[in-house]
Formats: C-alpha cells, sequence, structure tokens
C-alpha cells in the first residue's frame, strides 16, 4: 500500500456510506492492551474505538452498546476468534475469524475456485490491500495516533516468498512485531472487514448435488 494510497484512506470523500453496517472486532489477548472496534458503513470506516486491557464482560458490553447505537446485527459482527476472543463470539453470537482457517473460495464468473492464499488472514489482507491501493475502502478519522499507527502497519502489509505450494502469504505478525516494536492491532480490526464480502459470495453459492 504506497504512501498516497494511504493518505487517500484517511481522506475519503471519494468513499460514499452506503449499503449495510458492520463491525469489526480485534481482542486483546495476552501481550496486548487494547481490543479495537470499527464500525463500516459500506466501505467507509466510520467509527473506531478502543478501550484498555479488560475482561470478556466490558468487551461484549461495548459491543453491544456499538451494535445498538448503530443498528448492527450479529451476523454483521466478526471478531477475532483466537484466545480470549472466543468467548466474545459465544456471548455476542457474531461470526469469528480464525486467522490460520482455511481460506475461503471465492467467485470467478459463474463458479467457485479455491484461491491460492495460505490461510484466510492472507487472503483477507491482501484483498483489502487491495481495495485500499484501488481507493475503494477509507476510513473517517482525525485522531493523528491513530493514523500514525494505521500508516505504520499498512507499510508492513508485504507479500512474503510464494510457499512450495504456489500459495500467497504476508509477513508473519511476529515479523511485524520487530518492524513496529508492537503489535499490528489496527490492522487486523481493518483487514477483518473484507471477510463480509468473502461470505457474501460464499453464502450466495448455490450447491449442487
Amino acid at each position: 500500500i504506497d504512501h498516497d494510497a494511504i493518505a487517500d484512506y484517511f481522506n475519503p470523500p471519494h468513499i460514499k456510506p452506503e449499503g449495510a453496517k458492520y463491525l469489526t472486532i480485534d481482542v486483546a489477548r495476552k501481550g496486548r492492551d487494547k481490543t479495537i472496534f470499527r464500525v463500516w458503513h459500506g466501505w467507509l470506516c466510520i467509527y473506531r474505538e478502543e478501550i484498555a486491557k479488560s475482561g470478556l464482560d466490558e468487551v461484549v458490553g461495548r459491543a453491544r452498546v456499538l451494535q445498538v447505537r448503530y443498528g448492527i446485527a450479529p451476523t454483521n459482527t466478526v471478531a477475532d476468534e483466537d484466545g480470549v476472543g472466543g468467548g466474545v463470539v459465544d456471548f455476542l453470537r457474531c461470526k469469528g475469524f480464525v486467522n490460520n482457517s482455511a481460506p475461503l473460495e471465492m467467485r470467478e464468473g459463474n463458479t467457485f475456485v479455491k484461491p491460492n492464499y495460505d490461510n484466510l488472514k492472507s487472503q483477507c489482507t491482501i484483498l483489502m490491500a487491495g481495495m485500499i491501493a484501488s481507493r475503494q475502502a477509507g476510513e473517517l478519522c482525525d485522531n493523528h495516533a491513530v493514523q500514525q499507527s494505521v500508516t505504520e502497519e499498512m507499510e508492513q502489509v508485504k507479500l512474503r516468498d510464494i510457499d512450495k505450494d504456489g500459495r500467497r502469504g504476508i509477513l508473519p505478525k511476529e515479523r511485524v512485531k520487530e518492524m513496529i516494536g508492537r503489535s499490528p492491532d489496527e490492522w487486523d480490526s481493518i483487514m477483518m472487514r473484507y471477510w463480509f464480502a468473502l461470505r457474501k459470495n460464499y453464502t450466495a453459492r448455490v450447491r449442487v448435488g
């Protein structure tokens, strides 16, 4: 994601808030100090919030407040299901995002094909990066510290060498942590937005036989 695309991500008059609203939640885990919520109206992030490292009840309670405030259904809410996030998914009855799970099949014309990504996180990261690079996603944010953190993380969204099976992947989180000195939690709550685009195609699939 180049610098101009990142700048346009935070200056998005070209992105219209339309369609359904979604909530993405990157839940704090051991060694991390905050949970990040992002509310999306279509491909525009219209609200971001973080809460300090806290118990399951507080995360679930805050998510429910945001769901009511913005009219977001549980099925349009996704939370990082790894670790503590599993409890959030259970209590909210929302969708769970498992980083290392298999990528979702993608539509090509009238058929569905198995994509060549190493896992779901790589798939959503690469495709969401493409949305930002092509100026199809944006965020309303006037917090300079948040913009700086997101910028640092977007700059580390890079492909790693294709594996022996021809699958594409991204730099591992541990490597990104070494580069920026912290966990890329902002990006995790951004890239999860693409899951809903994959889900829409997947649930529309008509199975034969």
